[in-house]
């Protein structure tokens, strides 16, 4: 939930592209259905 929390808190440029690495990294993993909740 970080990456929401990032995403839609924090929103600095840093924090986007924190959310782009860990996205990148972790696609395999990461469930998008979740994160929409």
């Amino acid at each position: 939930m970080q990456i929401v929390y990032k995403e839609e808190v924090l929103k600095s440029e840093k924090d986007l592209e924190d959310v782009f690495h860990i996205r990148e990294v972790f696609k395999e993993k990461i469930d998008e259905k979740k994160l929409e909740e």
